[in-house]
């Protein structure tokens, strides 16, 4: 029988916890051909998280570092070592259904993907998922519907290949960039959200940090996508800007705006600087 393991990042999630943990659909899990364990990687709690989940049978280690990105990077580096047949990754407060767990492992089963993400069907936190989601997409060109889920589902491949550099919630947009960058099928399927269990550790600074991850691996795995991007804005802002510069000097036979003038000229060196250096990292990355 295949092995299946169930990690559970944790931080003072001592009432999710147990909740999560009772509704693993084992039966179900083991009658799609997997024999279950429940890794929890805890990130310090001051709570009773560890002495629950070990309670209820989890096996319980303690991350290194603070986040969770760090909590995934801890659990990879023991996984690796004898990597399972299949990995699911979904959050300790109760807000992932576990009982959707083979829905979501059902397109590995039948070889159609290596990674999956559970998209939520949710209006709340729609705005800005919505913005993050949309940027990964154009600069991944991948048809995603949930860049932030916290429910994920891999295959041993997948375990074996990926690497993040994540330390916190840029998480999950790392997992999607590198899973991308080795090459691995990417599938989504529908999942359902519900309300927390407790007291929601995510704050408005790490949607900076989620930007900021897809930017630094756009700048990686795709540089044309980024710097090709503002390469043109520059010069399609010295474009804008220069006919109003060539129609004053039309009009006057000289040029009456001289700061437009110079930040016409700065914005087209600045765009074209960007665009070539976009063409030359897109050069070396193929050669690479």
């Amino acid at each position: 029988m295949k092995e299946l393991v169930v990690l559970l990042p944790t931080l003072n999630e001592e009432k999710g916890v147990a909740r999560v943990i009772r509704q693993v659909p084992v039966t179900k899990l083991k009658k799609l051909g997997f024999k279950t364990k429940i890794l929890v990687v805890d990130g310090h709690s001051k709570d009773k998280t560890r002495e629950v989940a070990e309670k209820l049978g989890a096996k319980v280690i303690l991350q290194k570092g603070k986040g969770k990105g760090m909590a995934f990077r801890t659990a990879l580096h023991e996984l690796k070592k004898n990597p399972p047949d299949a990995l699911v990754m979904l959050d300790a407060d109760n807000t992932y259904d576990p009982k959707e767990m083979p829905q979501l492992l059902l397109p590995i089963v039948i070889e159609e993907a290596d990674v999956v993400m559970g998209a939520r069907e949710i209006k709340t936190h729609k705005t800005g998922n919505k913005i993050l989601t949309a940027a990964a997409k154009m600069a991944f060109k991948h048809n995603i519907k949930d860049l932030c889920t916290g429910y994920w589902a891999f295959n041993e491949e997948a375990i074996r290949k990926i690497q993040v550099d994540a330390k916190g919630f840029d998480l999950e947009s790392d997992l999607f960039a590198k899973a991308n960058k080795e090459g691995l099928r990417i599938k989504g399927v529908p999942v359902s959200y519900r309300k927390r269990v407790g007291e929601s550790k995510l704050r408005i600074s790490d949607a900076f940090k989620i930007v900021g991850r897809i930017i630094r691996n756009v700048r990686d795995w795709n540089p044309l996508a980024l710097f090709g991007s503002l390469g043109t804005l520059g010069l399609g802002l010295a474009f804008y800007f220069g006919l109003r510069v060539i129609e004053d000097y039309m009009k006057r036979g000289y040029v009456v705006a001289v700061s437009t003038a110079i930040l016409t000229a700065i914005l087209g060196i600045t765009g074209f600087f960007f665009l070539t250096i976009g063409l030359m990292l897109d050069f070396l990355e193929r050669r690479v």
